[in-house]
Formats: structure tokens, C-alpha cells, sequence
């Protein structure tokens, strides 16, 4: 059996975020390999909020991906803030 030292192409974790005064979970899938794309997952029963977004790392910071339901400005800036703070403590 041959064994490599490949990184990870994808990461698995959790994130909470505040919405409209509540606090929401989310599964993220962090795909490495597309610049890195995140797969976000809400945890809802509300249908006022699309449970799957994708966001993707622009020049400017993280966007919803034009492959992703439409969301609110304040929901994808939420959810934006989590994802690059967790980023922040990856690299540390």
C-alpha cells in the first residue's frame, strides 16, 4: 500500500451565526481545491431562509456564488463574517 501526504481537499465543520436576533447552526463544507467554495448548510425549519448557500473567496472577501439560492444581504454578511473568522483561526 502506497501512503502520500496529500492536505485535505475538503473540510468538514459547524458554524453559528446571528440573523435577525437568533442564533443559527450551519454544516460547512470547505472545498480547498475551487479557490477555496464553501458549502453552507442552515439548520432551519423557517422557509423565509434558504437552507443551502454557496459562497466563494473573490479579491474582495467571501460572495455568494452565482450557483447558490438568492439571499438577503444581511443573512449573506452574517454568514460571510463566521466563515472568514474561522479562516482566521485555521491559519493561526
Amino acid at each position: 500500500m502506497h501512503s502520500t501526504n496529500l492536505a485535505p481537499m475538503v473540510r468538514l465543520y459547524m458554524i453559528t451565526f446571528v440573523y435577525k436576533h437568533f442564533t443559527y447552526y450551519a454544516n460547512v463544507v470547505e472545498n480547498i481545491q475551487v479557490g477555496p467554495a464553501y458549502y453552507v448548510s442552515i439548520l432551519t425549519t423557517r422557509t423565509d431562509i434558504p437552507r443551502k448557500l454557496i459562497f466563494v473567496q473573490k479579491p474582495g472577501g467571501l460572495e455568494l456564488s452565482t450557483y447558490s439560492l438568492p439571499a438577503n444581504n444581511e443573512l449573506v454578511n452574517a454568514i460571510a463574517a463566521r466563515l472568514e473568522e474561522h479562516r482566521k483561526v485555521e491559519v493561526a
